[in-house]
């Protein structure tokens, strides 16, 4: 019998940047990417990276942060 095997961070990270991109399809996507990328380290710094709890508490709030951001970024450009 095969384990599934955990999701990485690199996984969650790409992942949430392709939906995010999706989302917001008038952000550029380098600028998804960098957002997405910031929001991470300033997150996982507190996370401890061994707990998979911990690790998907810290994606729901990096995930929370760049779209905070993006939206930000996008009633910017319409404005």
């Amino acid at each position: 019998m095969s384990q599934l095997a955990r999701p990485t961070a690199a996984t969650l990270v790409i992942d949430l940047s392709r939906r995010l991109a999706e989302d917001y399809p008038d952000v550029p996507l380098a600028e998804v990417s960098r957002v997405v990328k910031r929001a991470a380290a300033a997150s996982l710094l507190v996370a401890d990276s061994t707990s998979a709890d911990e690790l998907a508490s810290a994606f729901a709030v990096i995930e929370r942060r760049a779209r905070n951001s993006l939206r930000r970024r996008n009633t910017q450009r319409q404005a």
